[in-house]
């Protein structure tokens, strides 16, 4: 006597009467979601790696020559400012009469208005964007320390987390001891950094797209 299979949990469902009815599962958004975007990296591989390639090439300029890289990022972040700032102020302007219309047009302005200092002095720019940097790593690194203090009991590996914050707290501490040279190279050797393994991350994606 042959034993029959019984139906998985995920397919079987109770009916109105207490029938049991069989049921397909269905995939997840998320699921569907990863679906199509594997299959747009398959048809488009190309365009993925030429794109990772250009990354790797201008993090690669971008360490070699930090201060122009610096100078680049500031009045690039810049113009990006100025031109949501004004954008802001237009679309304020254009709903003037609406309640609230100080707040929009003050950001707006005070966007356009920095933007324009890190234009009109890209030295000055890049010292401010980097000791904006430095309290984001210090304030990563204190939380990070806490945060694996707090969890040592439950995580078996927390001490990764706390060196983590430990050498973001060090390097924050190294480039507020260089400054103001540190600020003419940081952000550009930073921003090398990123587009190299933003280029990496995407040609290891586009190699794994065909087994996903």
């Amino acid at each position: 006597m042959v034993a029959r299979a019984l139906p998985s949990a995920d397919r079987l469902a109770t009916g109105s009467d207490g029938e049991k009815n069989y049921m397909e599962p269905q995939d997840s958004d998320l699921t569907a979601l990863s679906r199509r975007w594997v299959r747009g990296v398959r048809a488009n591989r190309r365009i993925f790696v030429v794109e990772a390639v250009a990354l790797i090439f201008l993090g690669a300029v971008a360490i070699i020559l930090p201060v122009v890289a610096t100078y680049a990022a500031t009045l690039l972040v810049g113009a990006i400012l100025l031109s949501v700032g004004v954008v802001q102020i237009l679309s304020a302007l254009k709903h003037r009469t609406a309640s609230g219309f100080w707040f929009p047009f003050g950001i707006g302005l005070l966007a356009s208005l920095i933007g324009l200092l890190l234009l009109l002095d890209v030295s000055a720019g890049a010292t401010s964007l980097t000791f904006l940097l430095i309290l984001v790593f210090t304030l990563e690194g204190v939380t990070k320390i806490i945060a694996a203090f707090d969890a040592r009991k439950h995580l078996t590996n927390w001490g990764w987390l706390a060196l983590s914050g430990l050498v973001s707290v060090l390097l924050a501490a190294l480039i507020w001891g260089q400054l103001p040279f540190s600020a003419s190279w940081f952000l550009g050797l930073m921003l090398g950094i990123n587009l190299i393994f933003s280029g990496f991350a995407q040609i290891m994606l586009v190699l794994a797209a065909p087994r996903l």
